[in-house]
């Protein structure tokens, strides 16, 4: 799948959930052990300033199998949420 093929297909899903009203929901992302504490820590503030979602969780135990953390942000506006900006990648 191209860029430009993932963007027409996420504009044309925000177009429905805009139209339908249902714009809750939650951002999944999958951050690396290496990552976690700076990335959560950037979320966690984020959220209480009010400039992410309404509240976010962060799994405890990192997926052995993938050496990830699971970073759960939940947005009013899921489709505003800018939670890529908040995590730190080494």
């Amino acid at each position: 799948v191209t860029n430009k093929d993932r963007d027409v297909a996420l504009q044309k899903i925000l177009n429905i959930a805009l139209k339908d009203k249902k714009t809750h929901g939650k951002w999944l992302v999958f951050v690396h052990k290496d990552s976690i504490d700076a990335s959560w820590s950037n979320v966690a503030k984020a959220t209480v300033e009010g400039r992410l979602g309404v509240s976010a969780k962060v799994s405890t135990k990192p997926d052995p199998t993938r050496d990830t953390h699971l970073i759960c942000v939940y947005c009013k506006r899921i489709y505003s949420c800018k939670i890529m900006t908040y995590l730190t990648v080494y």
